[in-house]
């Protein structure tokens, strides 16, 4: 049996021309709008997108951008520029229509396979202090066992480090006695350390309370005859 799993990739967009950049903060803004209650012109597909938002977010807060599966692509390339790129649909107001534009894209490295094998599904475009991000959802189908002969339970914990259980003959196993030893060995060494500064710190206190008498009258002799 195979089961669909949904995994979001934050990825961050760089080396924005100033025209792609200006598109975006116009689109941003006018989808803000648009889930107000206005009407902006957007990009088709995101205006509709922005409808829903609206009748299921509060329009106070700024909302992200919602990119549609079916207009936003990932694509890998060898491009000096970047190894990813992103369409992001925009609304161009020169053009008078909605358009597209490719922006370089970073995608962590450990998210490279992922993206590549997996389908986009509805995505957000994110602004945050003036930086733009797409989290990519990624849809990936895999093969899910039914059945299984024997099944082990971990719980990681504390007290003990971890505790496993199996189902076949409900034998229960702690792991983390030793840890557990050292552990409770070190905090007796801090205790005796703090315990050996408080000492210390008495007898210097008691020092400084009594002092020599004679030193006392030294010093007083020097202060009357500056």
């Amino acid at each position: 049996m195979k089961k669909e799993v949904a995994t979001t990739v934050r990825a961050k967009l760089h080396s924005l021309t100033g025209v792609k950049r200006q598109l975006l903060h116009r689109e941003y803004d006018a989808f803000q709008r648009t889930v107000s209650g206005d009407d902006v012109d957007l990009y088709s597909a995101t205006k509709q997108q922005a409808g829903k938002v609206r009748k299921q977010k509060n329009p106070r807060y700024e909302q992200p951008i919602v990119l549609r599966n079916d207009v936003i692509n990932v694509v890998e390339n060898d491009r000096p520029l970047s190894k990813h790129w992103v369409k992001v649909p925009v609304f161009n107001p020169e053009k008078g229509r909605g358009d597209s534009i490719w922006c370089p894209v970073e995608i962590p490295e450990k998210d490279h396979r992922l993206v590549r094998k997996a389908n986009i599904g509805d995505s957000e475009l994110v602004r945050r202090n003036g930086e733009w991000y797409v989290h990519l959802v990624c849809k990936r189908a895999y093969e899910v066992q039914e059945t299984y002969s024997d099944v082990l339970a971990i719980d990681m914990g504390a007290r003990w480090i971890a505790t496993s259980v199996a189902l076949s003959t409900r034998e229960t196993t702690f792991y983390g006695s030793e840890v557990r030893r050292i552990r409770e060995h070190y905090k007796q060494i801090r205790k005796s350390i703090g315990k050996a500064k408080v000492r210390k710190a008495r007898r210097s206190l008691n020092v400084s309370v009594t002092p020599n008498p004679e030193r006392s009258m030294i010093g007083y002799t020097r202060f009357l005859t500056r």
